[in-house]
């Protein structure tokens, strides 16, 4: 329900930022303004180097606009599948531990908030590349990390949650196992942070 343009300021070509339009006749009749309004307030709260930060959120009659920062190398996805057609094989052991540590960083760092995120997966993880010439390369050890996709995340404390959100190849075997059983016992099943560990590997 959103498309993202390439923007800048004007009279100011040095920074670039991304830019989400979303039709608010769509937003604010559905449940999605209840996601949109949780990331946008999410995003404000948390302040990592490998999370995309919100720059401005601006509305007009018929849309919302959020001005993000603008991450050069589009999603670690799309990066994988260039990488493999470019170079004939997948990451290399030594490419994953570097955007590993920056995504476990990013956890270790939304969990001590006490936030869950629920979400994760290879199209909601961006990179953005050093140079030019590192992105055209894909040189994967100058690309940075940059977390989104923070709509469905939520403040965790002692308590367990218990709803069913996120991608279904990304959840968590517990996550899984009440979307797929009908059975009482199955949607008391409760679960926590750990949930989005599992969602890591």
């Amino acid at each position: 329900f959103s498309e993202v343009f390439l923007s800048q300021m004007k009279g100011d070509n040095s920074k670039k930022f991304a830019t989400k339009k979303l039709e608010r006749s769509f937003i604010e009749k559905s449940e999605a303004i209840k996601y949109l309004k949780n990331e946008v307030l999410i995003l404000k709260k948390l302040n990592h180097p490998n999370i995309v930060k919100i720059e401005s959120i601006k509305k007009t009659k018929k849309h919302f606009y959020i001005i993000m920062e603008f991450c050069n190398g589009g999603k670690l996805s799309d990066a994988l599948e260039k990488y493999q057609r470019k170079y004939e094989k997948p990451f290399s052991q030594e490419i994953v531990q570097h955007l590993m540590r920056q995504i476990i960083d990013v956890f270790r760092y939304i969990h001590s908030q006490n936030i869950i995120h629920r979400n994760i997966s290879s199209d909601n993880i961006l990179l953005n590349f050093e140079t030019e010439k590192d992105k055209e390369d894909l040189n994967m050890m100058k690309a940075t990390i940059k977390i989104i996709g923070f709509g469905f995340a939520c403040y965790i404390k002692s308590d367990l949650l218990y709803s069913i959100i996120g991608s279904p190849l990304n959840m968590d075997p517990l996550i899984l196992k009440k979307l797929v059983s009908d059975s009482r016992k199955t949607k008391q099943l409760g679960y926590n942070q750990k949930a989005d560990v599992w969602s890591l590997g």
